[in-house]
């Protein structure tokens, strides 16, 4: 154990102390004390300190060991629905866990709704929730072609096309698709090799699923074939009825 700090303030002593996890090579724990009670811990590794950046991101990781049940959580909820604090595991009953298991060690990356593993930085895979905003749209595709299809993918657990808010729609652009998806693991891990080295990698990783602009060499959904053409795109953007003839429902 090595104190890397301590001091008095105001009859409160706060601590900062680092421990190694059992025998786990480069992989340790720092935790804060105040008045000897343990108020935080976070997990980081020598090779990846728990305040490195990733690639050219902005993302700075910070660890915690989980239960394993919070895996079940990441196959049928979005990580905004995820209580991550219900799952932490106390500092206490693993500082001296010989066999800690890294798959375990989780860093809930709030900023960018993904979580990393402190074994290879990859994101894990969990629900991700799509719409018109950015995904599925009857402007850019053949709309009800694109639902047929996705309805039998593996990776679309639901889908349903929706009306487009008046606010948003236009006269080309009223229908959308709204998705719930859970990527495997594996597609998901082509899908970070491809943006990890963007800027901002969380962002474009959602965008190589459906967006229509995205000119990449995967296609995790398949749409690529339900895109219209620029052709067709084109035309419509020039079609005076596009600001002439649409209601937008405002009512005025």
């Amino acid at each position: 154990m090595i104190k890397l700090q301590k001091h008095n303030k105001r009859k409160v002593i706060y601590e900062n102390e680092t421990y190694s996890i059992g025998n786990k090579k480069n992989i340790a724990i720092h935790v804060s004390k105040q008045n000897g009670k343990v108020k935080s811990y976070n997990i980081f590794s020598s090779k990846i300190p728990f305040a490195s950046k990733l690639e050219k991101s902005h993302i700075e990781f910070t660890y915690y060991y989980y239960d394993q049940k919070i895996f079940d959580e990441f196959k049928t909820k979005n990580f905004t629905e995820i209580n991550f604090e219900k799952f932490l595991i106390p500092f206490g009953s693993f500082k001296d866990d010989k066999e800690i298991d890294l798959s375990r060690v989780l860093c809930p990356y709030y900023n960018g709704h993904m979580v990393f593993c402190i074994k290879d930085l990859y994101p894990i895979s969990t629900v991700l929730w799509f719409d018109y905003i950015g995904g599925v749209d009857n402007e850019y595709y053949y709309i009800d072609k694109a639902l047929n299809y996705l309805k039998n993918n593996k990776f679309v657990l639901e889908v349903k096309k929706e009306e487009i808010p008046h606010y948003n729609a236009s006269f080309y652009r009223t229908q959308g698709l709204k998705m719930k998806v859970l990527f495997s693991d594996k597609m998901f891990r082509k899908m970070w090799n491809y943006v990890k080295k963007d800027e901002f990698p969380t962002v474009r990783v959602k965008e190589l699923a459906c967006c229509h602009y995205i000119k990449n060499k995967i296609d995790p959904l398949g749409l690529k074939k339900f895109v219209k053409p620029e052709s067709e795109i084109k035309k419509q953007e020039l079609n005076p009825h596009d600001e002439d003839d649409f209601d937008d429902g405002a009512g005025y």
